[in-house]
């Protein structure tokens, strides 16, 4: 019975597939490396914000891994914070094993009044 061994062509498939894995991952987290914690939808108002230092305070309800109560955020991406202001409803995918705790895809759902 003839043995087949991986052919270049095999070889370039599995190197391909393995980068695409890994940038995916890398690409997961904005900022950079692997996610390391829990990334989990959160709802909430925006309380306070300092845009000197990339910050918001939300007010949140209770989630999977946090009682309801205040949270100091940090956008993965600061640029975002343009167009957030104190009183708006956002949500966002936030990780909560941080703090401050880091807020991607965020989306303004209520604009302030």
């Amino acid at each position: 019975m003839k043995r087949l061994l991986p052919g270049p062509a095999s070889v370039l498939l599995g190197a391909a597939i393995g980068a695409g894995c890994c940038f995916e991952a890398a690409a997961a987290n904005p900022l950079g490396g692997q996610r390391s914690g829990a990334w989990i939808p959160v709802t909430g108002t925006v309380v306070a914000l300092d845009r000197a230092h990339g910050v918001l305070d939300l007010r949140h309800a209770a989630l999977e891994t946090a009682a309801a109560g205040t949270e100091r955020c940090r956008l993965a991406h600061r640029d975002r914070l343009k167009g957030i202001h104190p009183g708006q409803d956002i949500t966002a995918l936030a990780e909560t094993d941080r703090h401050p705790w880091i807020l991607d895809n965020v989306r303004v759902v209520r604009v302030a009044h």
